[in-house]
């Protein structure tokens, strides 16, 4: 579809649910209607029609879900992390809600905040391309749990150890050798201990 047939076809739907919304004021096409100026570029037509709606509709998450597009399309980004915020609280398996909030977040640099809401939408859609292509759009994350884990064993096997005035003396039995942990005595100054561990290493 052309450009011009688009924006025809547009104008006839804003048409059609302006005349709807005139028979029934308490309708919820005045999301469509909203949606529709967003699209063909008017904005603040858009934005005068999704305000109103939701001064009688405060908890319809496709209204705030169109609200947050029109603020984030004005660079309102608080505000639009707002509205995407309200509309997940209202609807917490909202796809659209789901994707717009980490668009929003990925276009502020704010990875970290985009990846946990793409992996929920996955989780409901594993096979939609646009949620998989945003996800491989992410920056890769060192795995932080397999260092910490690490430095847990390190910290424990220290813990497990006496502390003399002489150095580290073992209280029930004898740290498990490593290279980490003989350069970590090195470091602490316990010349000994580094080279006892180092021997062990070597046999």
């Amino acid at each position: 579809m052309t450009e011009r047939n688009q924006q025809n076809s547009l104008l006839g739907k804003i048409a059609a649910y302006t005349e709807i919304l005139s028979k029934d004021p308490t309708s919820t096409i005045f999301v469509s209607l909203s949606e529709a100026y967003r699209k063909m570029g008017m904005l603040g037509d858009a934005r005068q029609v999704i305000e109103r709606g939701l001064e009688t509709n405060a908890d319809f998450s496709p209204a705030h879900i169109v609200y947050a597009r029109i603020l984030c399309q004005q660079g309102e980004y608080d505000e639009s992390e707002t509205a995407f915020r309200k509309a997940l609280e209202n609807d917490p398996e909202n796809l659209a809600a789901l994707v717009g909030s980490a668009r929003l977040f990925i276009l502020l640099g704010q990875e970290d905040k985009a990846r946990p809401l793409l992996l929920d939408a996955r989780e409901l859609s594993p096979a939609d391309p646009v949620i998989n292509k945003l996800l491989l759009s992410l920056p890769e994350i060192i795995e932080e749990e397999k260092v910490n884990d690490t430095k847990t064993d390190l910290e424990e096997q220290i813990d497990s150890s006496v502390v003399t005035d002489e150095g580290i003396e073992s209280s029930e039995s004898p740290p498990l050798a490593s290279s980490t942990l003989a350069d970590l005595y090195l470091q602490q100054g316990l010349t000994e201990q580094a080279l006892d561990m180092y021997r062990q290493l070597s046999t």
